[in-house]
């Protein structure tokens, strides 16, 4: 059993991860798809978050309760960016003098966009637009809903694998709405999050073998794996690429605790964003759809400002932009209630 101070250590350093998770969010979403930087950031962002959520995933409540309880949690955030979006959208047309036709047909393309909540365009078999990072809250319902199902019959593994499968099959040949075979296939890293719960992995001492072998698996990931895309179904090394978002994930967790550990400041600032990841997670969709950043990047190109700098400024004004919603989500009791915090 954890005592007290262990249990406030845990979850500290559970903050921080989920802090180092949302931040590279949005880095991964300022570089190039196909950039080797990109490639590393997916190896572990999104896996780490349903890895997390299975290691706190609860059976306290009745299924039913359970399901209202994340709908609320997660579907009414998920609404609210939508809605966000779309006034944004609107308006931004108004500036730019669309006519009334172009502004119905970017209202409709953004509604069949909410409904069908994909993470990325899609043209075959028939053509679907993509709503951006908030995909993940509907993927992380599903998921959650379907392992807490599953784990109440005898074979609910069985079940799980069998679905997850299903999932990435099915994605190749079409994509389903609400981010359903996404949600089902990363089912397994909530349960395997699950099971280090059960298994009190994380209580024992760490093995500098496991540490090794796992931080192995990830470099090999990143330098020689086809990558690692949740939000498209993209297991390009099949279960080798499950493998790599594990074992990332183990190794951001335990530079995590040593964070918590050794340094204050930082243990406060990322655990403050790791809080918060779901307000930074909606706040980030509502700052890339209102900011200008193409011009932006070429404005600063231009001063002759070197693109690591540029990479600096901007990712600057991101997380600044983040930071003010949250600050408003604590003080305005409307989004405190979207988002079941409480305000201050």
């Amino acid at each position: 059993m954890l005592d007290k101070n262990n249990e406030k250590s845990r979850i500290e350093y559970f903050d921080i991860i989920k802090g180092i998770g949302i931040i590279f969010v949005i880095l991964g979403h300022m570089t190039r798809f196909t950039s080797f930087s990109n490639k590393a950031i997916y190896t572990f962002h999104m896996p780490l978050f349903f890895l997390v959520s299975g290691y706190f995933i609860s059976f306290k409540d009745k299924y039913k309760d359970f399901v209202k309880k994340k709908a609320t949690q997660l579907l009414i955030p998920y609404i609210f960016s939508c809605v966000c979006v779309l006034i944004i959208q609107i308006v931004k047309q108004l500036i730019d003098g669309k006519s009334l036709v172009q502004i119905f047909q970017t209202f409709g393309k953004l509604i069949y966009a909410f409904v069908y909540g994909s993470g990325m365009e899609y043209y075959k078999p028939f053509y679907i637009p993509p709503i951006g990072a908030i995909w993940f809250l509907l993927a992380l319902f599903i998921s959650l809903i379907t392992v807490r199902k599953s784990l109440e019959y005898k074979y609910g593994p069985v079940y799980i694998i069998i679905l997850a499968y299903v999932g990435y099959l099915s994605s190749i040949l079409f994509w389903m709405p609400f981010s359903m075979q996404a949600g089902f296939t990363v089912s397994i890293f909530v349960y395997i999050g699950y099971l280090v719960k059960k298994s009190g992995f994380l209580e024992e001492k760490t093995n500098p073998f496991v540490v090794m072998f796992a931080l192995g698996i990830w470099i090999s990931g990143i330098f020689f794996g086809k990558g690692l895309y949740v939000f498209i179904n993209g297991y390009g090394d099949g279960l080798f690429s499950i493998m790599v978002g594990i074992c990332g994930t183990y190794i951001i967790l335990l530079i995590s605790r040593f964070i918590s550990k050794h340094l204050n400041i930082v243990t406060k600032i990322l655990g403050f964003y790791g809080k918060n990841s779901l307000i930074v997670l909606c706040f980030h969709l509502l700052e890339y759809t209102m900011f200008p950043w193409a011009k932006v990047y070429s404005f600063l190109g231009e001063k002759g400002i070197y693109l690591i700098f540029i990479y600096i400024i901007v990712a600057s004004i991101k997380i600044a932009f983040c930071t003010m919603g949250i600050f408003l989500v604590y003080h305005i009791k409307f989004l405190a209630k979207i988002f079941s915090v409480r305000s201050k």
